[in-house]
């Protein structure tokens, strides 16, 4: 039976973060059966075991169980401060009573007595926790108890579900909710596969934070809610004085099912090349609050305004056209300069914060922005 690009991907995606573990979990109680659930169980775990659960055999911590987390490791703020006084402190027997733990969600749990073995399993609720006990694992002992939930489930609507409800705890936004659907998954991957550029798409919180990346290199999910919207959507004005409106498309016009990913980089290197042209002030700052209107004229510049739809192949081809002229620096540079004389243009010499962020400022930067394209496509 065919599957398609997305269940291609979406297969890869599960083989490349399968894993299967195998602990003692005595302390535990049944859960009742819940719909969709085939089993699910209660308790605690004592770090020897839990460990089991988190470090491969080389004794490193396997991060890649926590692609399902709405955050990555954020690092030693309050809360996790709070965790790693506890587990250096005489009371760290306390820790089973002041720490929620961890969920986990696995596609396939085998159970004989006490001894469970678990496969393809995510750990969807406690990467903070497990960051912490691995820092600090060398003072851990049995006295240190995790308390743990531990579902057997297939059913992608009941994981999301309870990844929504188990990080409720503590504050999430809308952003980091949605990190959790098909397509920023889809997206991360695709980033992932393009070398020639290489950005990094940070589906969830801090994601790169401890990677040596080159951190422009890196765009947040609300940056690329940003520069999608203002490059592709046309609504550069609405990113930065309405944002509130942009973000009410996801899952509609951002992010939605069955868009290609093409135009998703192309805004994403759009934004980067822009983002240097201002640190090197090769673009005039007065000029920043239009930085997406900028990346709006880039887009019409080389491909023109007229775009298929975000879901047809033909977006291929068309974002073809703007990565090619963006991908190298010198051309790049070109672009871009085009770009601001356009967007200089349709200032009128008025640069004041609330004409950049007009629609009527927009609807200037698209009229000239076609017209430098009509005049340069008739001359060649």
């Amino acid at each position: 039976m065919p599957i398609g690009a997305a269940g291609v991907q979406k297969r890869y995606q599960e083989s490349r973060h399968s894993r299967s573990a195998k602990f003692t979990f005595p302390k535990k109680v049944t859960v009742p059966a819940v719909p969709n659930v085939k089993e699910a169980y209660a308790g605690f775990l004592p770090w020897s075991e839990f460990k089991k659960l988190i470090i491969d055999d080389s004794g490193t911590l396997v991060k890649r169980l926590f692609f399902d987390n709405v955050r990555d490791w954020q690092g030693y703020n309050d809360v996790n401060s709070g965790i790693k006084k506890t587990l250096e402190s005489q009371d760290k027997n306390r820790f089973v009573l002041m720490n929620n733990g961890a969920t986990i969600i696995a596609r396939t749990v085998i159970l004989s007595g006490d001894d469970f073995t678990v496969e393809d399993y995510q750990i969807v609720n406690g990467c903070q926790t497990s960051h912490v006990l691995y820092d600090h694992r060398d003072l851990l002992d049995d006295t240190v108890s995790i308390p743990v939930r531990l579902i057997s489930t297939r059913d992608e609507e009941v994981t999301k579900a309870i990844i929504k409800a188990t990080n409720w705890q503590t504050q999430i936004t809308e952003e980091q909710l949605y990190a959790l659907e098909e397509f920023p998954k889809t997206l991360e991957l695709f980033f992932n596969s393009i070398q020639s550029e290489r950005l990094y798409f940070e589906r969830r919180s801090r994601q790169y934070e401890s990677a040596s990346v080159e951190k422009t290199r890196v765009i947040t999910f609300d940056g690329m809610i940003k520069a999608f919207a203002g490059m592709f959507l046309n609504e550069p004005h609405r990113t930065t004085k309405n944002y509130k409106s942009v973000k009410a498309k996801l899952g509609k016009d951002i992010f939605a099912k069955n868009q290609r990913a093409e135009p998703y980089y192309a805004a994403a290197l759009a934004a980067y090349r822009v983002e240097a042209a201002f640190r090197g002030k090769r673009i005039p700052s007065e000029l920043k609050p239009a930085r997406f209107q900028i990346l709006l004229a880039i887009r019409i510049l080389t491909a023109g305004y007229n775009m298929p739809l975000l879901t047809a192949n033909k977006i291929e081809q068309y974002c073809t056209k703007i990565v090619a002229a963006l991908n190298d620096v010198n051309a790049a540079e070109t672009v871009i300069q085009n770009a601001v004389k356009v967007v200089h243009t349709a200032t009128g010499g008025n640069t004041e914060r609330d004409n950049l962020r007009s629609e009527s400022f927009t609807e200037g930067v698209i009229k000239a922005a076609q017209q430098a394209y009509d005049d340069s496509n008739t001359t060649t």
